[in-house]
C-alpha cells in the first residue's frame, strides 16, 4: 500500500520541449499518477535540451489510499530529491520548496542537456515527504520509490531535432481535437503511441493542422512533425 501512496503522488507528462514554467493539471482528479511507470520518462538525446514535465496529486484523506491511515490527514506532502538524475540534470516544481497541500495537484520539470558520456540507461528515485496528521500531532514520513528511468541515447543519423517553440501545439492535455500551429514548416505528421506503434498519418495542408482525437484512446502519444530527414517531436496527453 505504501508503493501506491507514492505512485499517486507523482505522474509525468514529457517532451523535448523549451523549457518554461509548468502549470499543475487534473485539479479535477480525485488523485492519482499521470502516467505511471509502465510509460515512465520519455527518452532524452545527446545535445538536445530536454524537459520532462511531471504531475501529481495526493489526496487529503490518507485513508483514501491505505486503510491503516484512515481518518488521518495528509496536511502536505514534499518532493525532497529526485534521485539518480545525471549530471547537469536538475529539477523544479511549480510552487516553493516543491510543497503542495494535501488533496491539490502540483508539477515540476526536469531540464538538462545530455552529453556522450551519459549515454545508457539511468534509474532514478524519487523521494517524497508527507505530513500525516494523527489527531493534532504532525508526523512526517518519508518514502523512497524506484521504477522510473532516464534512457539517454544518440540522435539518429540524418535526423534533426529542431527547437519545438518554432511550432505551437494546444490544448494538451487533449480531450477531442489538438491543434498545430505553424505545422507547415513541416510535410507529414504521424501519430504514435508510447509502444511505437503509428496511430495515424497526414499530410499537411495548412500553417494550422487539427487533428480529431475522438477515436484515440487516452493516454500519451507523441507527434511527429516531418520533412525530408528533419523530425520534430511533441509529446501530448489524450483525457
Amino acid at each position: 500500500m505504501k508503493k501506491q501512496l507514492l505512485t499517486a503522488l507523482l505522474a509525468l507528462s514529457t517532451g523535448v520541449l523549451t523549457a518554461q514554467t509548468c502549470n499543475p493539471q487534473y485539479q479535477d482528479s480525485t488523485f492519482g499518477a499521470w502516467p505511471d511507470t509502465t510509460t515512465n520518462f520519455a527518452p532524452a538525446f545527446v545535445n538536445v535540451p530536454y524537459v520532462q514535465l511531471l504531475d501529481f496529486k495526493a489526496p487529503s484523506d490518507a485513508g483514501d489510499i491505505d486503510p491503516a491511515y484512515s481518518g488521518a490527514t495528509i496536511n502536505s506532502y514534499r518532493v525532497t530529491s529526485v534521485n539518480g538524475l545525471p549530471s547537469g540534470f536538475t529539477y523544479q516544481c511549480s510552487a516553493a520548496n516543491c510543497q503542495y497541500n494535501g488533496g491539490t495537484a502540483g508539477c515540476a520539470q526536469l531540464t538538462g542537456t545530455a552529453n556522450n558520456t551519459q549515454i545508457g540507461t539511468h534509474p532514478i528515485d524519487i523521494v517524497i515527504q508527507a505530513t500525516i496528521m494523527i489527531g493534532s500531532i504532525p508526523a512526517p514520513v518519508n518514502y523512497t520509490f524506484s521504477g522510473y528511468k532516464l534512457i539517454i541515447q544518440e540522435q539518429e543519423l540524418g535526423t534533426t531535432l529542431l527547437a519545438p517553440d518554432q511550432v505551437y501545439i494546444y490544448p494538451n492535455p487533449a480531450s477531442t481535437m489538438i491543434n498545430i500551429v505553424h505545422a507547415d514548416l513541416y510535410e507529414t505528421i504521424e501519430i504514435y503511441g508510447v509502444n511505437g506503434q503509428l496511430i495515424s498519418q497526414k499530410g499537411i495542408a495548412s500553417s494550422e493542422e487539427q487533428i480529431n482525437l475522438s477515436d484515440v484512446k487516452e493516454g500519451i502519444y507523441f507527434i511527429h512533425l516531418i520533412k525530408g530527414e528533419t523530425k520534430n517531436v511533441h509529446k501530448f496527453v489524450k483525457k
